[in-house]
C-alpha cells in the first residue's frame, strides 16, 4: 500500500495503530471491542437479549447530544414517517434549483454513451460487444464485487476470474504473468472511497480495463479517466427508476444502442409508482407503508427480468433535470457529520477509504469539485453478531443499513478470509441528499444505544 500505516487487521481494522483513522478521526478511542461478545468470549447473544433490542430501540430516546452537537428537533414529522436510507422516494425539487441555478455537475460520458436500464445492462452489452468484436475471452473481477451483478456477467459466457480488491484491500490487479491474451479487467470505485486507481501491477501488460463508477458517477475520477470503458448504475445515486450508463473515455467502439424492452418498460414503471406513493406517504401518511413496498420490490425484480435494455426516456429527461451538483455536495456534508457522530462508539468503526487523507479534497482548478465523496458511510462492527443485531435494530427504527456485498455465496469461490469477513461485518449508512445533517446525528444515536444494549446484554449473558 502507499499510505504507511494504513492496513487491515482483523484485530483492529482499519486504524493505524494508535486508535485513530489516518485522515485524523478516531474511530475506536480505546479497547472496548472484547465486551461485545456473548458468554465464554462467544459472539452469540440469547434471542431475549435482541428482543430487547428489537423493542427498545423503536421507542423515543431522551438523548443528551455530546459535547458541541446540536440535537435533533424531529417534533414536526409525523409518526411512522421518518425512516433513513431504504428505496429514493420522489424528491422535492424546489423551482428555481435545478442545474441552471444550482451549478450543473459535469457528466463524464458527454459525448457519444450508450444509456442502459440498469448497471448490469451496461456491464453485460459491452462484454457481449467485446466477445464478438475484440476477442475477449476471459474477464478478471474484484474479489470484492456485488454477486448478482457478476452472476449476471457469467451469463454471457465468458469466463471468470477473480483479483484481490476490497475497500480495505486496494490490489493492483493481477500478477502479468497471470494475463494472457484475451483478458480483460473490471476495477471497481467500490464504496466511492477512491481517488485513483491503483492498477499498478499491470500498468505495462496492455490488459483493457473496463471501470465501474457506480458509487460516484460524477467524481473527477470519472470525469477524468483515461480508462478504455466506463460504466455506471445511475439509479444508485439519484432518484430515477432505471438507468445505466456506458462510455469511452478513449473513443473506443461501444455496442449498438439497445430499445426499451417491455419488461424493463414496466419495471421503470412500478418503480415510479412506488417513488411517488413513498413521497406521498412521507408527506400526509394516507399511503400504507406496505403499498410502495410492495411496488418497489415487483419493479426492482423486473429489472433483472428479460434481455438487455435501453434506458427510458422519462429517466434520461429526469437524469438531465436534477441538482447533481448541489446532491453531491450535500452527501459529503452528511458524510462527514455521521462519520464524526459514530467515531467515538466502542466497538464500531468507520472504514472510511484506501485513500483517506483525499476524501473530499476541493480540487483548485477551473471548477471546484469534490475529489471523492463516498456512497455512503461504511461502519465496521467488531463482529459479525453486533452487524447483525445493530442492522435489525435500524430496522425497527425505519432506518437501513445494508450489507455491500454479501459474500456468503459467491459465484466464485476463491474470495479471501479476511474480504468474506468485512463483508460480515460492514454495514453501509445511507447519507444522500434526502437527508439533513442534523438527522445523521439521529441515525448515530440510534447505533450507539445498539451497542450500549449490546454491550450490557453480553457482559450480563442475558
Amino acid at each position: 500500500m502507499n499510505n504507511g500505516a494504513w492496513k487491515y487487521d482483523s484485530d483492529n481494522p482499519m486504524t493505524n495503530g494508535n486508535g485513530k483513522h489516518p485522515s485524523g478521526v478516531a474511530i475506536l478511542g480505546d479497547d472496548e471491542g472484547h465486551c461485545l461478545h456473548g458468554a465464554n468470549g462467544t459472539s452469540d447473544v440469547r434471542h431475549d437479549s435482541v428482543e430487547t433490542i428489537r423493542s427498545g430501540i423503536g421507542k423515543p430516546v431522551a438523548r443528551t447530544p455530546a459535547r458541541g452537537r446540536t440535537p435533533v428537533d424531529d417534533s414536526h414529522r409525523k409518526d411512522g414517517a421518518w425512516e433513513s436510507g431504504a428505496d429514493f422516494h420522489w424528491p422535492e425539487v424546489a423551482s428555481g434549483s435545478g442545474p441552471a441555478a444550482t451549478g450543473a455537475a459535469a457528466a463524464p460520458w458527454d459525448g457519444d454513451f450508450r444509456a442502459y436500464g440498469s448497471g448490469r445492462d451496461a456491464l453485460c452489452a459491452l462484454v457481449a460487444h467485446g466477445m464478438a468484436t475484440r476477442g475477449w475471452r476471459r474477464l478478471w473481477m474484484p474479489t470484492y464485487y456485488c454477486q448478482r451483478v457478476v452472476a449476471a456477467v457469467a451469463a454471457t459466457g465468458i469466463e471468470l476470474t477473480l483479483y484481490p480488491d476490497a475497500p480495505m484491500d486496494p490490489g493492483q490487479g493481477p500478477e502479468p504473468e497471470a494475463c494472457r491474451a484475451g483478458d480483460v479487467l473490471l476495477w471497481v470505485n467500490t464504496l466511492g472511497l477512491r481517488t485513483r486507481p491503483e492498477l499498478l501491477a499491470v500498468a505495462s501488460t496492455g490488459l483493457e480495463r473496463i471501470e465501474d463508477h457506480t458509487h460516484d458517477p460524477w467524481a473527477p475520477l470519472a470525469c477524468r479517466s483515461w480508462s478504455d470503458w466506463c460504466i455506471a448504475s445511475l439509479r444508485k445515486t439519484v432518484p430515477l427508476p432505471d438507468g445505466g450508463i456506458l462510455w469511452s473515455p478513449r473513443r473506443r467502439e461501444l455496442p449498438a444502442a439497445a430499445p426499451v424492452t417491455p419488461e424493463r418498460r414496466a419495471a421503470s414503471l412500478e418503480r415510479m409508482a412506488a417513488m411517488s406513493l413513498k413521497q406521498v406517504h412521507r408527506a400526509t401518511g394516507a399511503i400504507a407503508v406496505g403499498t410502495y413496498q410492495e411496488l418497489a420490490a415487483a419493479g426492482e425484480a423486473s429489472l433483472g427480468a428479460g434481455g438487455i435494455s435501453g434506458m427510458t426516456a422519462w429517466s434520461e429527461q429526469l437524469l438531465a433535470a436534477w441538482p447533481i451538483a448541489a446532491w453531491r455536495e450535500q452527501r459529503w456534508r452528511n458524510f462527514r457529520r455521521l462519520a464524526a457522530a459514530l467515531a467515538d462508539i466502542p466497538g464500531v468503526q468507520v472504514a472510511a477509504g484506501c485513500y483517506p487523507p483525499n476524501l473530499g479534497a476541493v480540487t483548485n482548478g477551473h471548477r471546484r469539485e469534490r475529489c471523492a465523496i463516498p456512497f455512503g458511510v461504511p461502519l465496521l462492527c467488531r463482529s459479525a453478531a453486533l452487524a447483525a443485531l445493530i442492522r435489525r435494530g435500524l430496522a425497527a427504527a425505519s432506518v437501513v443499513a445494508d450489507r455491500l456485498w454479501p459474500l456468503d455465496e459467491p459465484v466464485l469461490p476463491a474470495i479471501p478470509w479476511a474480504h468474506r469477513d468485512f463483508s460480515r461485518r460492514m454495514l453501509l449508512l445511507y447519507c444522500d441528499m434526502r437527508f439533513q445533517e442534523e438527522e445523521m446525528e439521529r441515525v448515530a444515536g440510534l447505533v450507539r444505544r445498539l451497542c450500549r444494549i449490546y454491550r450490557g446484554a453480553a457482559e450480563t449473558g442475558s
